[in-house]
């Protein structure tokens, strides 16, 4: 889908929509939570999210590379399919897809 919307837009929009919300921290909060979380042997399959911050301490994953489509969608246009707009609805509906009821009541 060529359809975008920002991170920002869509923490804003679960926040308002979900009881339990996202916080944005800083990068060495989120590691020291991680870190904690990966002392206990149930958690331990997450260690590579700390090896990752070790060898990317700034969490730093921009990149120059820009993704276009523009043959795609002319195809899809030529065969009438036009991509769904990233409305509030189609947002809250795929959290609903991707989480367990007892997740967003």
């Amino acid at each position: 889908n060529n359809n975008h919307i920002t991170l920002k837009y869509f923490i804003d929009l679960y926040n308002k929509n979900y009881s339990n919300k996202i916080k944005i921290i800083k990068n060495k909060n989120f590691e020291k939570i991680i870190k904690d979380m990966i002392k206990s042997d149930e958690m331990l399959r997450y260690k590579v999210l700390l090896e990752d911050f070790n060898s990317n301490p700034n969490n730093d994953y921009q990149s120059n590379i820009v993704v276009k489509n523009t043959y795609t969608n002319y195809i899809l246009q030529k065969n009438n399919f036009y991509w769904t707009k990233v409305s509030d609805k189609y947002i809250l509906d795929f959290i609903k897809s991707i989480t367990k009821e007892e997740d967003y009541e």
